[in-house]
């Protein structure tokens, strides 16, 4: 019996664990996200798709597949009013994710420069797309626009074209207008003698115009048959033209300088300079002339004695 108290237990602590985690995943209503990098999500990255439980289970293994093989769809430009890249996106972020288990539903980033831009990786499985931003590793949801084709529709259906595609054979002549239209006269054929009025219903002063006897060149054709396909008339060739370069002036020799026509007097040569005496030359000298006044003076007093 306390077994099966402590699994039911168990069970219920787990219920209650599973249904925490889609609370924690719809996150607060808005954030403000002033600076990128200060608060980065420090779980699991491909793991931190499993919170948003409203995207399928298959959705998701692709989508955490390709996150841990960097597989990304795209590198968006996240800025301060939009989110930019190769393909069109809102300029809402959603569901990110700070620190360990904090979500906030709606991220605002106003109090961003004009010029501020931060860099992410989209990754876009059915329709669900997952931004992760290099700065911060804060998982989040963005919403790809549908692509817009030429006719400004997202994914408008083909329509038969009004014209014929070009080689596609010779043109079919459309059916005449209504003859109480304004361009019904200018459509129609030119008249025949099987088609003009009769005589009683043309204006005074008329007369039908009699059938033309002589048969049409063989280069022409009868009205009612579809105009035949002509070459278009090619202009002349042209022979291109060649525009000599200008010549240039021949280039001017320096002048060399003039050559004197007289002798050039011979220069003196320059005295030999006197040789100067070294310090030591000197010292020697003076030494020498000290030891000569001494021997003399020791020569005068000895006489001096001797007397």
């Amino acid at each position: 019996m306390p077994n099966l108290v402590s699994l039911f237990l168990a069970a219920t602590l787990a219920a209650l664990a599973a249904l925490a985690v889609p609370a924690q995943a719809r996150g607060s209503d808005s954030c403000k996200w002033r600076s990128p990098g200060h608060d980065p999500f420090v779980g699991d990255v491909p793991g931190a798709v499993d919170h948003y439980t409203d995207i399928p289970a298959r959705t998701r293994e692709r989508l955490k597949a390709r996150m841990r093989q960097f597989a990304y769809d795209d590198i968006v430009s996240i800025r301060r009013d939009a989110i930019e890249g190769n393909y069109r996106y809102e300029p809402a972020l959603l569901d990110m994710h700070f620190g360990k288990r904090r979500i906030c539903g709606k991220v605002t980033r106003k109090t961003w420069r004009a010029d501020h831009e931060e860099r992410g990786l989209a990754y876009c499985e059915d329709g669900q797309c997952i931004v992760v931003p290099l700065i911060c590793r804060n998982v989040s949801r963005i919403i790809r626009r549908p692509a817009v084709t030429a006719r400004g529709a997202p994914g408008a259906p083909a329509e038969p074209l009004a014209f014929d595609p070009p080689a596609a054979g010779p043109a079919v002549v459309p059916a005449p207008p209504a003859s109480d239209t304004p361009t019904a006269r200018t459509l129609q054929a030119p008249p025949t003698a099987s088609r003009m009025p009769p005589a009683a219903d043309l204006p005074p002063a008329s007369t039908p115009l009699p059938p033309n006897p002589t048969l049409p060149p063989a280069d022409m054709q009868p009205p009612d048959s579809p105009p035949l396909a002509t070459p278009p008339v090619l202009p002349p060739e042209v022979p291109p033209v060649v525009i000599p370069p200008p010549e240039l002036p021949p280039p001017v020799p320096e002048p060399q300088p003039p050559e004197p026509n007289w002798p050039a007097p011979a220069i003196p040569p320059l005295p030999p300079a006197p040789p100067v005496p070294e310090p030591a030359t000197l010292l020697l000298w003076a030494t020498g002339l000290a030891a000569l006044a001494a021997w003399q003076r020791r020569r005068r007093t000895a006489v001096g004695t001797d007397a």
